[in-house]
């Protein structure tokens, strides 16, 4: 990334009052993050990526969970209703590929009715991170999850997530 590339990324997270640093993990992370925050109106997102576990000990999408942890919130994605999810695999890389990694999407935008991931690796978290995960699938009413292993822990935490919101 360029000094000048940098300095546009550097603005754009400052006007939305997020931690400098988060913008440094990723470049297309950080630029994917960037622009959904800009782009309130969206429906329809595919994101397809190489990269999706920790960076720098940090993990996901930290862009978007800060966005979401804002009170009042700045950023809402109150109109994205299709969420596509893919890894482009490599098998030089081992990244794992988990929901938990864009927990800070579902958040923001908790109408997605549509919602397709590939390869599906749950919502499974990193070793050091023991915290429950927070993505819902509640309002999903078109689910595609192709290929992949998702542990049973994850498929318990998704179906107390769906019980809790019915009752």
């Amino acid at each position: 990334m360029t000094e000048a590339q940098r300095q546009i990324l550097n603005e754009a997270a400052t006007r939305l009052d997020i931690d400098e640093a988060s913008i440094h993990l990723e470049q297309f992370a950080t630029i994917v993050q960037l622009i959904l925050a800009y782009t309130p109106l969206v429906t329809s997102v595919h994101i397809a990526t190489l990269l999706t576990g920790t960076v720098d000990d940090r993990w996901g999408y930290t862009i978007l969970k800060q966005l979401a942890a804002q009170v009042p919130r700045r950023v809402s994605l109150d109109y994205l209703r299709n969420l596509y999810l893919e890894h482009v695999k490599d098998m030089n890389l081992g990244s794992s590929y988990s929901l938990q990694y864009f927990a800070g999407i579902f958040k923001l935008a908790p109408s997605i009715d549509t919602f397709h991931m590939d390869p599906c690796s749950g919502i499974d978290l990193p070793r050091q991170i023991m915290t429950r995960p927070q993505v819902s699938l509640a309002n999903v009413t078109t689910l595609s999850l192709a290929q992949g292993n998702t542990p049973s822990n994850a498929v318990k935490w998704m179906v107390r997530d769906f019980q809790g919101t019915r009752s």
